[in-house]
């Protein structure tokens, strides 16, 4: 689990977590800018290095689509459900 560090928010990442009680550095995983239009939770993932500055040039973004100072890019599609539907088998004749 990557969080920001809580000395210096805006700097670095803090790749410390606790496990069964111990603390670890743990350097794998995923890094995501997320955030929320519309009641949709959108995600865009980044690397490690880049993960600061993607979220400051999104939090901008979208501190200036909400004043109006630029136009709020078209909303991606929302993919439809991949869902099976199963019928229930046909009664069978009994003997």
């Amino acid at each position: 689990m990557t969080q920001f560090n809580s000395d210096a928010p805006h700097e670095r990442l803090k790749d410390k977590v606790r496990v069964n009680g111990q603390v670890e550095v743990r350097l794998e995983g995923s890094c995501y800018i997320e955030w929320w239009v519309s009641g949709r939770r959108l995600r865009e993932a980044t690397t490690r290095e880049d993960a600061v500055e993607c979220a400051r040039h999104k939090s901008v973004e979208l501190r200036a689509i909400r004043a109006g100072l630029i136009a709020s890019p078209e909303p991606s599609p929302v993919a439809e459900a991949k869902t099976l539907s199963l019928s229930k088998p046909s009664p069978t004749a009994s003997c």
